[in-house]
This record gives C-alpha cells, structure tokens and sequence, in this order.
C-alpha cells in the first residue's frame, strides 16, 4: 500500500461526519453517493474498495471505482436514505478513520 499516492483521504474528526440530511429520500434524479477516497493508482482505490467490502458486507454492490481526471476514486451507494446513508458512513468512519464526503450527483 503506498500511502504517498493517496490525493485525497479525509480521517474522521468528531462528530457530525456527514450532512446529508437524514430525512432525504433519494429519487432518480437525486441519487445518494459517498466517497471514501480518491488515488492516482488504480490499484489503490481497489484495495480500499475490496477492504471496505470485506469489512461491511452489505456495501458489496454498492461500491464502485470511477474514473476521470486522472484520478481513481471510491463509491459508495446509490442510497435509499440520507438516513441509509449517514449509518454506513458512520460505520466507515468507525471501522476506517475515512470521513465519507457526500457527493451531488
């Protein structure tokens, strides 16, 4: 694991680790993401990927390495709920020490 390629990983700090707003319902048009991380090594964003999944069973689906100026990042969801979501970001923040960003997709 080569920690000097990581371009972006937050470690959790507090409380309040995640503002989407837990009565949200997510809709087509409003789909609720995380991201745990973003790499310049492919390699990197897949061994987090694979590590949470092993870790948090129910994200196996749900977890996803995307593409795109010339980064490698990280995942999470779609989720039903900012209630849904703020749980398994809470859960990585717990397990990991990565604070989940929300993202606006």
């Amino acid at each position: 694991d080569r920690q000097g390629d990581v371009l972006a990983y937050l470690p959790g700090a507090g409380a309040g680790t995640v503002s989407i707003d837990p009565t949200r319902a997510a809709t087509p048009s409003r789909p609720i993401y995380f991201q745990l991380g973003a790499f310049a090594d492919r390699e990197n964003a897949e061994t987090l990927r694979a590590r949470v999944t092993t870790a948090i069973v129910e994200l196996g689906g749900k977890l996803a390495v995307r593409t795109g100026d010339g980064l490698f990042r990280v995942h999470a969801g779609p989720f039903p709920s900012g209630l849904e979501a703020n749980r398994i970001a809470e859960r990585i923040l717990a397990i990991f020490g990565i604070r989940a960003l929300p993202l606006a997709r």
